[in-house]
């Protein structure tokens, strides 16, 4: 089994970098603040403490000092406001981006990896991720399982098995990529306790439609492997009928819509 740091080291080694957690911008507005707070102490401070410090250092001096200050507080508020607002921009951007990125995942691999990434980017999630990641991960080895059956067994099905199993992989790579979508926007510095709740509900969900579906797969496989037995002694009537069933179960399950 690949294990989800594996997946993103390769992923990170192909230059899809983690998201930093201090923005160049961030520590601009962080810089704006404490100079604001710097010049209005020391208006504060100079205001207070005025007769000393014309005493000791000369009105002109002091007087020089407040302009000075008052100038470098004014910038600075200014800056901050303008800083503040590309940064919140910026972070709309980004998450904007990156569910963009997510719905354009192409493919079990790609999807691994990016929920390898949001494991590390959400521990919050990382159980329900690991599961996700799980999931794919057992589809994929039941479509392989499948192909190996019916190059050892002589039996029918082949085509609407395999049909159904592609179909299944492709619905569990769709749901995984909303999940994806939910990590993303369960930012613990955006949201608040109950949005979280909210998005945990709805990755639950997703994850127990997916077990169901595997489930089904399994169940399938189990049938045929029992009709290729029932074959070799002639009763094999039950097993050709449950198989048909799961075909039909695993067909309406893929038909049915996603919902976010």
């Amino acid at each position: 089994m690949t294990h989800p740091s594996a997946v993103l080291d390769g992923y990170l080694r192909k230059g899809k970098p983690l998201k930093k957690k201090l923005s160049n911008r961030f520590l601009f507005v962080l810089a704006s603040l404490l100079l604001i707070l710097s010049s209005f102490a020391f208006i504060a401070t100079s205001g207070i403490s005025r007769t000393n410090l014309i005493i000791t250092r000369g009105i002109h001096f002091v007087d020089a000092m407040r302009i000075v200050a008052w100038c470098f507080l004014s910038v600075s508020a200014v800056a901050l406001l303008f800083g503040s607002i590309r940064l919140f921009r910026r972070a709309a951007a980004g998450h904007a981006a990156e569910l963009e990125t997510a719905r354009n995942l192409n493919g079990p691999d790609e999807i691994r990896a990016e929920l390898a990434h949001w494991m590390k980017d959400r521990p919050q999630l990382s159980t329900s991720l690991q599961t996700a990641f799980d999931q794919l991960q057992s589809i994929g080895r039941k479509r392989s399982r499948a192909t190996s059956l019916f190059a050892t067994m002589l039996v029918g099905f082949e085509r609407q098995t395999m049909m159904a199993i592609d179909s299944v992989e492709r619905t569990i790579c769709k749901r995984v990529k909303l999940i994806i979508c939910r990590a993303i926007l369960c930012d613990p510095e955006e949201v608040n306790a109950e949005e979280v709740v909210n998005h945990q509900a709805a990755i639950h969900n997703l994850l127990e439609t997916n077990r169901k579906t595997i489930a089904t797969c399994e169940d399938l496989l189990a049938q045929i492997v029992e009709h290729n037995e029932g074959e070799q002694r002639d009763s094999h009537v039950e097993e050709f009928a449950n198989i048909i069933s799961l075909i039909d179960v695993l067909n309406d399950l893929n038909a049915q819509n996603i919902k976010n």
